[in-house]
């Protein structure tokens, strides 16, 4: 207690004095504030890069499926069958490729670890992806309608600031449609 009293009294002596520490103590806040404001703005672009990279992946990725799924780049209506479909002998049989999650996985470089799919540098979490639901609409023969995916994830990024880890959870949610040109 004794102490404290000791320090503010020698902290207002130094303040009172016209030899420039007021100078030197306010120089100081606005660099600490001016620091701390710069390491806001680099998180910030930096998870932005990373929301960014996951979306554009996950689009890429929806877009391929459809157009690799397509019959031939026909209307439903003019070919009578679409997307997932094939002709058999008599009819036409419901035939989907869906390997979305595994080329997401695969472009990005994941690994998995539990059911989460993690990004990992010098053995750290730079994110994380867990709950990628795929949901394929292949529309019947002869409806008139085009093939389309909802795809949406949950991404984890811990965000580390100094000494304190702040744990960012946004959903990601990406549909995707082919559109024919007839």
């Amino acid at each position: 207690m004794k102490s404290l009293k000791l320090l503010k009294y020698k902290l207002g002596k130094k303040l009172k004095e016209k030899n420039g520490f007021v100078l030197y103590i306010s120089l100081i806040i606005i660099f600490l504030c001016f620091g701390i404001f710069s390491a806001f703005i680099q998180k910030y672009h930096e998870v932005r890069f990373i929301i960014e990279n996951i979306r554009d992946t996950m689009q890429s990725e929806s877009i391929q499926n459809i157009v690799s799924n397509y019959a031939n780049v026909y209307h439903t209506a003019r070919e009578s069958y679409t997307s997932g479909y094939v002709p058999n002998e008599i009819d036409f049989k419901e035939q989907y490729i869906n390997n979305i999650e595994e080329n997401i996985v695969e472009t990005l470089k994941l690994e998995r670890e539990n059911s989460n799919f993690v990004k990992l540098a010098n053995e750290k979490v730079i994110y994380s992806l867990s709950n990628i639901n795929i949901d394929v609409y292949n529309p019947p023969i002869r409806s008139g309608d085009n093939i389309y995916i909802k795809t949406s994830v949950d991404v984890l990024i811990p965000i580390r600031i100094a000494f304190i880890t702040i744990d960012f959870k946004p959903k990601i949610n990406i549909n995707s449609k082919y559109v024919t040109k007839f």
